[in-house]
């Protein structure tokens, strides 16, 4: 039998997410947060953590979901992506939940176009669907590589 697969859960909206707990590097609370001129939509802009910047993406916005004001709860979850740092800002943080791998279902039909491919599945957790985001599709190559370069001079 495979070793459960542990998720680190969160919300945005109303969607419950999670990501494979051996890409996330940390959950941090909300830190100041710098706007960079001319970014993308979805970059809200960079922190400076540990002497590093990095660059923050909104889920919200990178799912085409509706701003919402950050609050006490809003923490930004740092990633792996490729071989980068990357920040997710999400609304809420839960819990670390463990499923079968056996479990996990593919993203619906009704999915389609472009958010379909920032998932990998979908699982039942109790009573709830935890959509699963696939950390190393959530952005593109060019889009990692255009981050890459925010914060430098």
């Amino acid at each position: 039998m495979p070793a459960p697969l542990r998720l680190v859960t969160f919300w945005v909206h109303d969607m419950r997410l999670g990501i494979d707990i051996h890409s996330v590097i940390e959950v941090m609370a909300l830190a100041p947060i710098s706007r960079v001129p001319s970014a993308p939509p979805y970059l809200a802009g960079v922190i400076n953590t540990r002497g590093k910047v990095v660059p923050v993406v909104s889920i919200r916005a990178r799912f085409g979901l509706p701003a919402d004001p950050m609050h006490e709860r809003t923490r930004i979850v740092l990633v792996g992506v490729g071989a980068d740092t990357v920040g997710l800002l999400v609304d809420r943080v839960g819990q670390i939940e463990r499923v079968d791998p056996g479990q996990v279902q593919p993203p619906p039909p009704s999915l389609a176009g472009a958010l379909a491919d920032f998932f990998r599945g979908i699982v039942r957790s109790g009573e709830e669907l935890i959509m699963l985001i696939d950390t190393q599709r959530l952005l593109s190559t060019d889009e990692q590589a255009r981050l890459r370069g925010v914060g430098r001079g």
